[in-house]
């Protein structure tokens, strides 16, 4: 059966935005540990596959990971060769680094 390697990099939203002090304090973790971002997401036979990557900072001052998983189902399927616009509702920083400070 044919795999699906997945590698890439996922930012946090809005993340640039964050003051120098919210990106340190979001970013410490204890002793020998390093803080890192863990996402679920679901293959095409409804299988969680776990995405996970050491949390750093972009050149671009983003909260940012790189990751990679194996995918054991996956389709291949036409898709319109237009660009779907993604949404870019603007975010409050305040709310975006209590819930990453997990004090919201």
């Amino acid at each position: 059966m044919a795999r699906l390697q997945v590698t890439g990099f996922v930012t946090v939203a809005k993340s640039a935005e964050l003051s120098d002090e919210q990106k340190a304090e979001i970013l410490k973790a204890s002793p020998g540990k390093v803080k890192a971002v863990r996402a679920k997401l679901v293959d095409a036979a409804g299988n969680e596959v776990t995405i996970q990557g050491r949390l750093s900072l972009s050149g671009k001052g983003s909260l940012t990971a790189r990751f990679a998983a194996k995918v054991d189902s996956f389709d291949l399927v036409e898709v319109d060769a237009e660009k779907s616009k993604a949404d870019n509702k603007a975010a409050n920083v305040d709310d975006l680094a209590a819930e990453l400070l997990g004090t919201k």
